[in-house]
C-alpha cells in the first residue's frame, strides 16, 4: 500500500533544510544514521532536571516557569546530543487552562479537582479564554528558539482529545479509564461535542505554539490504545483528522507527528492518508518493518520498549542494534522509544542507545 502525500514544507520554514537530520528523514532522504530523540528525554531521571525541580512547590509551577522549561528542554541536549529539542510541558495543560483544577499529587499523577461528571458540565467549561492562559507555554518555546537559534528544530505537543478527555472525565490516572470509556457509551452524543471541542482547541494550540518557534508538532494520544476499534476510529482517529485539518486551514505548513499506543496496520490505514501526518511513533509491541513496508510515505519513530534501558548499556546497545537491523534501510525513520522514558533510567543506557545508533548504522542508507 503506497500513500502518496503531498509536501508539506514551505521557503518560510524556519529549520534549514540541510542542517537538521530530523527534517531530512521526514522528507525521506537518506542519511549516514538516524536522528534520535527520546519522548521525555528531559526529566526525572536525570540529576540537572531534580535539581531545578526541588526550586518549585509543585509541577505545574515549574511548567508555568518560561526560564526554568528552557533549561530542562535543553539539559538532555547538552548530555546527549540529541537531534531534536521538545517543549517541556505536560499533555494535560489544556485541561488545567479550562479550569479544572490540575494538580499532580507525589505517587498518583494528575488530579483534577473539577472532573466532568454530567453532560451541562461542558458547556460551562470556558473554551473562549482557554488559549490566552496557556501563553506560558508560548513564551517558554519562543525562549527555546532563541537559545537554539537555527541549530535544531523544536518539537512543540499536546496530549489528544482523548487522552485529554480520559482525564477530564475521570479526575485522575484511572486504572482503564473506565469512567471515561462509560461516559462515551452512556452519553455519545456529549463525549463527541466534547472532543471536536477540545480539537479544535488542540489545533489552536499547537499553531501557537508553531508561530512561538515550534517546528514539528505533536499530538500524543497515550490512551488511545483503551479504545476498541470503533471507538478509537471515532474518538482518537476522527479527532486527529479534525487537528489536522484545522491546521492546515491555518496555513501551517509544519509536519503533524501522531502517537498513539496499539497503533496497528487497520488502525493507522485511514489516518496514512491525512496529508500533513508525516511521523508516528510506535510502541514496543508494534511490528517496525512491517509499518514500513504498509506505509513507505509515513516516517516512523521508537519503538525500543523504555524498560529495556534498566538492564544497563551492554542490553540497551544489543536491543538498540537489533532493531536497526530489522529495518531493510533507515530511510524515513526516527530512532527513539516506544514511550517516554522511565524515572531512574540509567543515563550511561541512554547513551548507549544514541552511540549504538551513531556508530551501527552508517552502513546503512
Amino acid at each position: 500500500m503506497s500513500n502518496v502525500k503531498p509536501a508539506v514544507f514551505t521557503p518560510e520554514y524556519r529549520i534549514q533544510f540541510d542542517n537538521s537530520s530530523l527534517i531530512q528523514a521526514i522528507a525521506g532522504k537518506s542519511l549516514a544514521h538516524p536522528p534520535v530523540w527520546l519522548m521525555r528525554q528531559a526529566g526525572r531521571y536525570l540529576p540537572e532536571y531534580q535539581e531545578i525541580r526541588s526550586h518549585f512547590p509543585d509541577f505545574m509551577s515549574l511548567c508555568r516557569s518560561p526560564d526554568a522549561t528552557t533549561e530542562l528542554a535543553l539539559q538532555p541536549l547538552r548530555r546527549f546530543e540529541f537531534d531534536a529539542a521538545i517543549v517541556f510541558s505536560d499533555i494535560l495543560t489544556i485541561a488545567d487552562s479550562l479550569e479544572m483544577g490540575l494538580r499532580f499529587v507525589p505517587g498518583e499523577g494528575p488530579v483534577l479537582r473539577n472532573p466532568i461528571t454530567t453532560p451541562k458540565q461542558i458547556e460551562r467549561l470556558p473554551f473562549d479564554t482557554c488559549i490566552e492562559r496557556l501563553d506560558y507555554v508560548f513564551t517558554a518555546v519562543r525562549h527555546l528558539r532563541a537559545a537554539l537559534g537555527q541549530r535544531l528544530p523544536i518539537i512543540g505537543f499536546s496530549g489528544s482529545p482523548w487522552t485529554q478527555a480520559c482525564y477530564m472525565l475521570s479526575g485522575y490516572g484511572e486504572k482503564n479509564f473506565t469512567t471515561a470509556k462509560k461516559f462515551a457509551y452512556t452519553h455519545p452524543v456529549a463525549m463527541t461535542s466534547l472532543l471536536e471541542r477540545l480539537a479544535a482547541l488542540t489545533a489552536s494550540y499547537l499553531y501557537q505554539q508553531y508561530l512561538a518557534g515550534a517546528d514539528v508538532l505533536f499530538v500524543i494520544d497515550t490512551w488511545g490504545g483503551l479504545l476498541a476499534d470503533t471507538h478509537f476510529s471515532l474518538y482518537s482517529g476522527a479527532m486527529l483528522q479534525r487537528i489536522c485539518d484545522h491546521l492546515l486551514e491555518m496555513q501551517c505548513p509544519a509536519p503533524i507527528m501522531f502517537f498513539s499506543k496499539g497503533l496497528t496496520v487497520s488502525r493507522l490505514s485511514p489516518l496514512a492518508k491525512i496529508p500533513n501526518l508525516c511521523i508516528v511513533g510506535l510502541d514496543w509491541c508494534a511490528d517496525l518493518p512491517a509499518m514500513h513496508q504498509h506505509f513507505p510515505s509515513l516516517t516512523f519513530q521508537g519503538n525500543l520498549d523504555p524498560a529495556i534501558l534498566h538492564a544497563g548499556p551492554v542490553t540497551t546497545q544489543q536491543h538498540t542494534r537489533d532493531l536497526l537491523e530489522s529495518l531493510v534501510d533507515h530511510k524515513r525513520y526516527i530512532s527513539g522509544l516506544g514511550h517516554g522514558i522511565l524515572p531512574e533510567t540509567p543515563a550511561d543506557s541512554v547513551h548507549a542507545l544514541v552511540d549504538t545508533v551513531r556508530s551501527q548504522s552508517s552502513t546503512r542508507r
